[in-house]
């Protein structure tokens, strides 16, 4: 898990060591894992203990904003909410020192993407991370600081062979799954 959790945050969130990563999250979800993996990459960690959408649907860019948060993750929910309310949170809070939002819990929309590209700032990379988490792993091809994502696109991965073994080492239960999480 820890080599995952550094090859996810190290090369495909791109993570530093003078990052600020907040990404609102309980201790219930896989992502609170993901986030306390900040720290093996030297990043300061935000916690919140609170409403995403207190005192208004701005709740986690008006955290970032007061900590200068340079990466922030949320649920796909979340950005979708703040599209359906017609949210423009840059314009409203000084969000200068975003670089990336992680996406996760599902696939965003198109028209989801497009508001968080115009409403967070042209320069801050948007990306999804959704896929994975049920074995603590980012996929085989999630993202990747050196590619960059499109509107409703994520990574495809054609297969991935999930092995249980016995206390023998035999392979008892094989299986492959497909998928690709809004892959264009």
């Amino acid at each position: 898990m820890v080599v995952e959790l550094l090859k996810a945050l190290g090369l495909g969130a791109a993570l530093r060591a003078d990052d600020r990563y907040f990404f609102h999250t309980s201790t219930s979800w896989m992502v609170w894992n993901f986030m306390v993996a900040g720290l093996m990459h030297g990043s300061t960690i935000v916690l919140y203990d609170g409403s995403p959408t207190h005192p208004d649907g701005n709740g986690v860019w008006r955290v970032a904003e007061l900590t200068r948060a340079s990466v922030v993750g949320v649920g796909a929910a979340y950005l979708i909410s703040g599209e359906k309310a017609d949210a423009n949170p840059a314009a409203q809070l000084d969000l200068s020192a975003l670089r990336t939002v992680l996406q996760t819990g599902s696939s965003l929309p198109p028209s989801t993407w497009r508001w968080a590209q115009d409403r967070l700032g042209p320069d801050v990379w948007l990306q999804s991370i959704c896929g994975g988490t049920d074995i603590c792993s980012g996929r085989p091809s999630s993202a990747s600081a050196a590619l960059r994502t499109h509107a409703a696109a994520t990574r495809a991965f054609s297969a991935c062979t999930l092995l249980q073994s016995d206390c023998d080492g035999c392979v008892i239960v094989a299986s492959t799954i497909s998928r690709s999480c809004g892959a264009k």
